[in-house]
């Protein structure tokens, strides 16, 4: 990785560093499905039930219309309303569907193609680009701050885009020249570029 970076800055620092944990995709591969560590295993009251897979109306994914940020820009109370909604879905999911986006498919299609190239890597290549000491970007798990703390059975490559001072270039991996910073900026669509200089 290169040096001089600074932390990323739209990190909590109460958060603390994240903890180096060994990749998911080489325990899957090395570990019989009946020894799986106990970190990954949830406690019973955390496993979804079959009753609870059953959405009803109130408790189905958050969409976020990405319309609302951009048709409403001179409008404070729309823009606030799915602004509201945004962070309700933060908060109580962690996670939502976002519409409207104009982002094509074909974009999409190829992030997931390259995505997936990349996690077909060798290991060693992949750690290349690893997650560091208080920068929340890179290959492996990030905000894992305790020894104990349950996590999720899989790896991320969490990488910034937007704004520019976050995007590190060094830690976007070299797979595919379809998949850099400047090929997604250039692709994305020009209501997305606006929200983001506004953010």
């Amino acid at each position: 990785m290169a040096g001089g970076e600074a932390a990323d800055s739209f990190v909590n620092p109460n958060w603390g560093e994240s903890i180096q944990v060994e990749s998911v995709q080489e325990l899957a591969l090395n570990v019989h499905p009946q020894a799986v560590p106990q970190r990954y295993i949830r406690p019973p009251e955390e496993r979804p039930t079959s009753a609870s897979l059953l959405l009803s109306p109130q408790s189905a994914i958050p969409v976020i219309d990405m319309n609302n940020f951009i048709l409403h820009t001179e409008d404070d109370a729309a823009r606030q309303i799915e602004m509201d909604r945004l962070s309700s879905a933060c908060q109580e999911w962690g996670f939502f569907q976002i519409v409207n986006h104009g982002i094509p498919h074909s974009l999409l299609d190829g992030i997931k193609g390259v995505a997936k190239e990349f996690f077909n890597l060798p290991l060693q290549e992949k750690q290349k680009y690893a997650t560091q000491p208080g920068v929340f970007q890179g290959y492996g798990k990030i905000f894992v701050v305790a020894e104990d703390q349950k996590l999720d059975w899989g790896d991320l490559l969490a990488l910034a885009l937007m704004p520019n001072k976050l995007k590190n270039l060094a830690l976007w991996p070299t797979v595919s020249t379809k998949f850099s910073a400047e090929v997604l900026l250039r692709s994305m669509p020009l209501k997305w570029k606006e929200l983001l200089k506004r953010c």
